[in-house]
Parts: structure tokens; C-alpha cells; sequence
């Protein structure tokens, strides 16, 4: 496509937040000195709780995934430049299913590391390993290769108890993980983005990710090119504005989430009770 004046000040501001992915695959592509858990530290306490499904590691592979698919968008936007001329190809729906998962990558280590008390920082990590126990299963039954998830489920309600929450409160209800949408509103909601914001920009890329006419429509850039009065005939196009805005906000939570696990790692901290956390 052909961009207008306007649309390369948008593609400018575009390719000046993605400069902000390299230094992130700094962190996640070495052995960045970031990733120490301090003894002393919130996180130790919490992987002490949670072991062997620490906390400190969830957030670590969460991150590491988000800034894969940042990577990824990265390498897809900015095309190649010869001759000082760059050449980009502004894709309609991929670059959203790269954002969709780095967003919620980026969410779902802010919801595991942002409650200031630790029975809920420990409650989370536990239902989000108890889901994926129960995930894991059902793939290996489909690979026809069962596994029994009864230990490792039996496991997480010893660390729950041991945790400070009473055996008669682990009722299913309480050990179902909430939906990506929750997650990524609860991240949202401690950043200046916002909740709501946060859930709606997710919610539009899973929409075109998953190839719906809802987000299609809503997000992309379109043009009527024939009509017979009933039905019309649209030219989609990439839209660069919607592109660059969850972009950001993508770049800002994921940066938000290494701001948080370097708190959590190294700073001691109490909650307003005065209580260790």
C-alpha cells in the first residue's frame, strides 16, 4: 500500500516504539543478571510457596513469550531498507495475533507478580498451574498417550493449604483460572492504561486473530470499492493508526511486567498492614 503524508508520521511512531523491542530481547535472549531472585526478596518467599511451580519461573517464560512475538513484529513491520529507501508490507490480521500474544504474555506475568499480599500473588501462580495440569492432560489423551494429573493437582492443594488458604475454601470454583480476558483487565487496571482499555485492546486482536467480520470491520482500514445495493464490496487494508496504538500500549505493559518482577526480586517490601509479603 501506498501510505498518505499522515500515515508515514504514523509509521514513523510506529517504527520508534518497536526500537523499544531490542533492549527487551536483551533481557530475555541472555543470562540477564535482571532474572536473579534475591534472597530476602517478596519472589524468593513466593517461590518458597509455590516450589516446584515458582513463581519467579511462570513470570520468566511469560515474558520470554511476550518479547518472541514483539520480536516477531518487529521483523514483519519494518521490512528492508536498500538504498536508504524502505520497503514495508503493513499486513491486514498477523501483526494483531503477534500482538494479541505478547499482550497477553505481558498481562498474565503483571497479574502473577501485581497483588501486594502473598496468599494472593501464591493462589494465582497454583490455579494457573492446576489449569494447565488439567490442559496437559487432555492433549495427551488426544496424543493417545494418557498421563494421570491427580499428584500434581494433590500437590498444588498441600502448597494452597500451606499457603494460609483452609482446605474447605479449595472448592472447584476457587481453583478455576480466570479467563485471558480477566487477566489482561487486571493487569490493565494497575498500569496508567487501564482495565478496560487493556481488555479491549486484546479483545480486538483475538478478534482478528480468530478472523471474525466484528474485528475485522472495527479495526482495519476499508474502502467501498463496488456495490449492487445489497451487497458491497470492501478493499482491506492494514491499519497503521490501530497498529501503532496497541503497539505501544503492548511495549508499555511488557515493560511495566520486568519493572514489577525486578520489585518483587529485589526490594523488600510491606503491604500497607505492615505484614511481610
Amino acid at each position: 500500500m501506498t501510505v498518505t503524508a499522515d500515515e508515514g508520521v504514523l509509521l514513523e511512531a510506529l517504527l520508534r516504539h518497536l526500537d523499544r523491542v531490542p533492549p527487551l530481547g536483551e533481557r530475555t535472549g541472555t543470562d540477564w543478571s535482571g532474572w536473579l531472585v534475591h534472597p530476602g526478596s517478596p519472589l524468593a518467599g513466593d517461590d518458597r510457596k509455590t516450589d516446584p511451580y515458582q513463581v519467579s519461573h511462570s513470570v520468566h517464560l511469560a515474558l520470554v513469550v511476550a518479547v518472541d512475538h514483539l520480536q516477531a513484529l518487529a521483523t514483519l513491520v519494518k521490512g528492508t531498507e536498500k538504498a536508504g529507501v524502505r520497503e514495508m508490507l503493513i499486513h491486514t490480521h498477523a501483526p494483531f495475533t503477534l500482538l494479541r500474544a505478547a499482550l497477553e504474555n505481558s498481562a498474565r506475568a503483571v497479574w502473577l507478580l501485581g497483588p501486594l499480599l502473598r496468599t494472593e500473588r501464591v493462589w494465582r501462580r497454583l490455579v494457573m498451574q492446576h489449569a494447565d495440569t488439567k490442559n496437559g492432560e487432555a492433549k495427551a489423551k488426544l496424543l493417545g498417550t494418557p498421563r494421570d494429573g491427580d499428584p500434581t493437582r494433590q500437590r498444588i492443594r498441600q502448597l494452597l493449604v500451606s499457603a494460609g488458604i483452609p482446605e474447605s475454601e479449595l472448592t472447584k470454583g476457587k481453583l478455576k483460572l480466570p479467563g485471558y480476558g480477566d487477566l489482561v483487565n487486571d493487569a490493565g487496571s494497575r498500569t496508567p492504561l487501564g482495565g478496560e482499555r487493556a481488555e479491549l485492546f486484546w479483545s480486538a486482536c483475538s478478534s482478528l486473530a480468530h478472523g471474525d467480520l466484528s474485528g475485522t470491520l472495527a479495526v482495519l482500514d476499508r474502502e467501498v470499492t463496488a456495490t449492487d445495493g445489497r451487497v458491497s464490496w470492501l478493499k482491506l487494508t492494514g491499519s497503521i493508526k490501530a497498529l501503532l496504538v496497541i503497539t505501544k500500549a503492548t511495549l508499555d505493559m511488557a515493560e511495566y511486567a520486568f519493572e514489577l518482577y525486578s520489585l518483587r526480586a529485589t526490594a523488600p517490601y510491606e503491604d500497607w498492614s505492615g505484614r511481610s509479603t
